[in-house]
């Protein structure tokens, strides 16, 4: 099976050896010690992602996470 992707124009054409590159700087925050009640963690970034084609421009990863 193929991976296609939509154009601008609205035509459909195939991925077939396109790649890109994703760099997601950021931080993490963590709220409170590990113990009974648990751990919060809160994590934001911001994405730099590029192609050959610049398809591909910003981006945003927003991650929370609670371990008990």
């Amino acid at each position: 099976m193929d991976l296609l992707k939509a154009l601008p124009d609205r035509s459909i054409a195939g991925v077939d050896g396109e790649r890109f590159l994703a760099i997601y700087p950021g931080a993490r925050f963590v709220l409170g010690p590990a113990g009974d009640l648990g751990l919060f963690e809160l994590g934001v970034a911001g994405a730099v992602m590029t192609s050959h084609n610049g398809f591909f421009d910003h981006g945003v990863l927003v991650e929370a996470r609670f371990s008990f």
